[in-house]
């Protein structure tokens, strides 16, 4: 999946919660930051600093599957 954003997400509890449910799927996410919004949040997301994603709930994310790319 490919999402294109261009700013600061304004329900990262939300996408965060499906990116942990969704991390049980065979699915890999590309998220490309296009222009010079404030893209902090979207690095959350990423979670390269070895650290899974924790949903609202307390679970765990199973696989990392998301890949954010400034551009």
């Amino acid at each position: 999946m490919l999402s294109l954003k261009d700013g600061v997400l304004t329900d990262l509890q939300e996408t965060n919660d499906a990116l942990v449910r969704a991390s049980d799927l065979q699915l890999s996410i590309l998220i490309v930051g296009v222009g010079g919004g404030d893209f902090t949040q979207m690095e959350v997301l990423n979670a390269d600093d070895g650290r899974r994603l924790e949903s609202s709930t307390g679970r765990v994310a199973t696989h990392d599957i998301v890949q954010f790319v400034p551009m």
